[in-house]
């Protein structure tokens, strides 16, 4: 190898992350503007990806309009405008089966409040298209549809995914909470 093809070498070899170096000073303050808008990444732990997502929901139905809440199996109370529940029962489910059937008692409502307003939707049509259909008919508010969403895609990995033991039980607490307090929002629409 004569001096020259070395030389060549090393500046093929240092070309890419040189100026992939660059751009990143030169857009630093670019780039730090948007990591807080990323709401997960390639290699990072699912458990913060499900988290973010859990606060975004619970952020949104602190948005929602408060209504009467019925007392069902968990008792209600309310501290510095802050809803908790206390669970009557002392066994759990596994985090995903309690998220899975969490949310089978917002889908139940959501054809419930269809059937209310009679809308005509099968009684086996998926679950988005009852919300998209009403969204459209303006039964239910964008914060609502944006909630409604997030819990549906939450219980979809919850179901679904091989990395189901990620899920704390302490989340699936927190998933079931904001389900249970989604569904009273969706009685108050019938």
């Amino acid at each position: 190898m004569t001096p020259l093809q070395f030389i060549s070498s090393i500046v093929g070899s240092i070309a890419w992350p040189t100026t992939i170096i660059l751009i990143i000073l030169i857009l630093r303050k670019q780039i730090l503007a948007l990591i807080p808008s990323i709401s997960s990444l390639k290699y990072g732990d699912f458990e913060a990806k499900f988290e973010n997502r859990l606060e975004r929901a619970e952020s949104d139905l602190l948005s929602l309009p408060p209504v009467e809440r019925e007392v069902t199996s968990r008792q209600v109370y309310t501290t510095d405008s802050t809803i908790k529940f206390q669970r009557s029962a002392t066994v759990h489910l596994p985090p995903h089966l309690e998220i899975t059937e969490s949310w089978r008692s917002v889908e139940r409502e959501l054809r419930s409040v269809a059937e209310q307003k009679g809308l005509g939707i099968a009684s086996t049509a998926a679950t988005l298209q009852l919300i998209r259909v009403l969204a459209n008919k303006e039964y239910i508010n964008p914060i609502l549809f944006r909630l409604l969403n997030e819990l549906r895609s939450l219980r979809n990995f919850a179901a679904h995914s091989t990395k189901v033991d990620q899920i704390s039980l302490e989340q699936a607490q927190r998933y079931s909470e904001t389900a249970e307090q989604v569904v009273q929002q969706l009685k108050a629409l019938r």
